[in-house]
């Protein structure tokens, strides 16, 4: 009784050898297939550069230095202080949420500027600079248009119009990036240097305006109650004051035990009233004190100066790219079709 036979389906190294000296000598039978592929790809590339605009970058790198303004509680505060709970970067996630809301890239892009000797809103420079009207020729509220209201008084066209800018700018020409040391940069990528560099300017200073804003609400809100106090409590006192002395003028020191009466009354609200003008006073400095604390500062590290770094795809470099990529497509090509011809047999 025979065993069973195994059959080796398997392939040996020197049939593999075999297979790869065969895909090479077709490449090799196919060289003026690949070089014209190559060709093809070059031109195509060089035609992919020369159309390219050159892109201009501006960056700013800030952080925050504050003190007191993350809004936690003392228990949570202490933990942080102890290393019990790590200390969260709650600051600079704001400040990163704000940089990146609609209504600070908005309020930047409506922001007025002079470029190319003509001031004019950012937003109306984009138009002209990436041609706008092209895109928008098909529709026909935006046939012409520029915007003519500032950033507060838009129409419902120019909403519109904002909303498409914004979403191009915030998409395809704009990085927000935040490192772990709580330093944050904005960087803009363009084809006009000044608007590069006046689109960074005005987002982070829209931002800061904002956030500085934001985090001191509570802090002028009391500030502005306590003013308000003491200039009435002022203004009650010294007309306090005025009766309190017209009474002594007419009284001429005689004093009747029924006038003593409207003396202690005088006297009275005279010193309720200094007393409370006297807390209200001291109530007001120490809330200066505490919003002068809490108000966060942006610091810039770096910004952006003319002339900006100028990007470019280099001639040299886009040609090794064509020339390996059309290699790469017309030998995969090769090799696919010789193994399916193979197939076929």
């Amino acid at each position: 009784m025979q065993g069973p036979q195994y059959i080796d389906d398997g392939i040996s190294l020197r049939d593999l050898i075999g297979k790869i000296l065969f895909m090479f000598r077709e490449l090799l039978k196919q060289w003026k297939w690949i070089l014209i592929t190559c060709v093809i790809m070059v031109v195509l590339a060089w035609f992919y550069v020369s159309s390219r605009d050159d892109r201009y970058l501006a960056t700013t790198t800030f952080m925050l230095a504050n003190a007191g303004s993350s809004g936690l509680s003392p228990y949570l505060s202490m933990a942080f202080q102890l290393g019990v709970v790590p200390i969260p970067n709650l600051d600079e996630r704001k400040m990163l949420t704000i940089l990146e809301s609609q209504r600070v890239i908005k309020s930047a892009l409506m922001t007025e500027v002079v470029i190319g000797e003509e001031k004019d809103f950012l937003a109306n420079h984009y138009i002209d600079i990436y041609k706008m009207h092209d895109r928008w020729k098909k529709i026909k509220e935006l046939k012409d248009f520029y915007f003519i209201h500032d950033f507060n008084n838009l129409n419902r066209t120019e909403q519109g119009a904002l909303n498409s800018i914004y979403g191009t700018v915030s998409k395809d020409l704009m990085n927000i990036d935040n490192s772990r040391d709580g330093i944050m940069s904005v960087t803009v990528l363009s084809i006009d240097e000044e608007f590069s560099k006046y689109l960074t300017d005005f987002m982070i200073d829209a931002v800061t305006e904002y956030y500085v804003s934001h985090a001191t609400q509570r802090g002028r809100e009391t500030v502005n109650v306590l003013e308000a106090r003491e200039d009435s409590v002022k203004s009650a006192l010294a007309v306090a004051e005025i009766v309190w002395a017209r009474w002594k003028d007419q009284s001429h020191g005689l004093v009747f035990d029924q006038a003593k009466v409207q003396e202690v009354k005088l006297r009275r609200n005279m010193e309720v009233l200094s007393t409370m003008y006297k807390e209200i006073v001291k109530n007001l400095e120490v809330a200066r004190f505490n919003l002068l604390n809490e108000t966060p500062i942006v610091q810039i590290i770096d910004s952006p100066k003319f002339p900006l770094p100028l990007l470019q795809m280099g001639y040299i470099k886009m040609l090794v790219i064509a020339i390996f990529l059309g290699g790469v497509l017309s030998s995969g090509v090769v090799i696919v079709r010789r193994i399916v011809l193979d197939a076929l047999k």
